[in-house]
């Protein structure tokens, strides 16, 4: 089927725990924690303003200890990108008439705790990491474990689903959390993740989220990552074996129309790249990585 293409403007991670690396911010002061995410934490969490930092600090090297991955090291979890959506506001009033949304790779929860202080029903949202230690961090950071009703579990995407696509990493450890949903959700919120990938991997991952949105109209696939002004694969910091793919508004606008032929469905991309400061720090140009590299911001549509 066809594919419709707009164009308004709307991370990879090391393996070791030591701090001594460009993307572990050690200097951090108040100004470091953005206004929504203080705002969540007094008055989701209740804690109080001279406290707010400390305890961060503290779930920060926690998660950090766990696997040292740069958003944890830059404290990005607390950026809350979902509440910087273009698509934000649209997502609310969707919730509260019992859609659902599904934040993949949500380490801490910090969006779906963001949705849930805007009035977004609890019960309605999912939250999926690979790593299971991080829901448990995240209801300490958030002191919201005795009532808190969204449903978080532990999956890795690419585990079987349907006997096809070849899990890119996998070891057998984790089981496959996803199949409950299969064709039930009507939103994924996917941020810093697509990234992770190879441009195959990911055309495996479009193809598994296709199969977990419902089949309609209106379906939605919403997020950011690192993206390049020149898309291409660049080598994996975490495997010298591997790569990992930078889009471009034209290759993203590719892969999903590719997808779209391939699952006889048809999707309207939606994607703006900015420069941010900060935002490609301590990714190394020698590399081939920090010179191009922008925000990439992204909605795509089902039709």
């Amino acid at each position: 089927m066809s594919h419709t293409h707009e164009r308004p403007l709307f991370s990879e991670f090391g393996g070791s725990s030591d701090k001594n690396v460009p993307w572990y911010t050690r200097d951090v002061d108040d100004s470091k924690i953005s206004k929504p995410a203080r705002e969540l934490l007094q008055t989701y969490s209740g804690i109080p303003a001279d406290e707010i930092l400390p305890h961060v600090l503290a779930m920060r090297d926690r998660a950090w200890s766990i696997h040292p991955y740069p958003c944890i090291g830059r404290l990005r979890f607390l950026d809350l990108s979902i509440i910087q959506h273009p698509l934000f506001q649209t997502l609310i009033p969707r919730l509260q008439s019992s859609q659902t949304l599904l934040d993949l790779g949500c380490c801490f929860g910090q969006d779906i705790r963001a949705l849930v202080a805007a009035g977004a029903p609890a019960q309605n949202l999912y939250g999926a990491d690979l790593r299971p230690e991080y829901t448990q961090l995240g209801y300490d950071l958030f002191k919201d474990r005795d009532r808190l009703q969204a449903t978080f579990f532990s999956a890795n995407i690419f585990a079987d689903q349907e006997g096809t696509d070849a899990d890119p990493d996998d070891d057998g450890k984790t089981e496959n959390g996803f199949a409950p949903l299969r064709g039930k959700l009507d939103i994924i919120h996917a941020a810093s993740f697509f990234h992770l990938f190879s441009l195959n991997e990911q055309r495996a991952l479009a193809r598994r989220l296709i199969a977990l949105l419902r089949p309609l109209p209106g379906s939605l696939v919403i997020g950011r990552q690192a993206g390049n002004v020149v898309a291409g694969e660049m080598p994996s910091r975490s495997d010298p074996s591997k790569t990992t793919f930078r889009h471009n508004g034209d290759s993203w606008w590719d892969m999903w129309d590719a997808v779209g032929r391939e699952t006889g469905t048809e999707w309207r991309t939606e994607v703006g790249l900015k420069e941010v400061e900060g935002w490609s720090s301590g990714m190394g140009t020698e590399e081939g990585r920090g010179e191009g590299d922008r925000m990439m911001v992204f909605a795509v549509h089902r039709l």
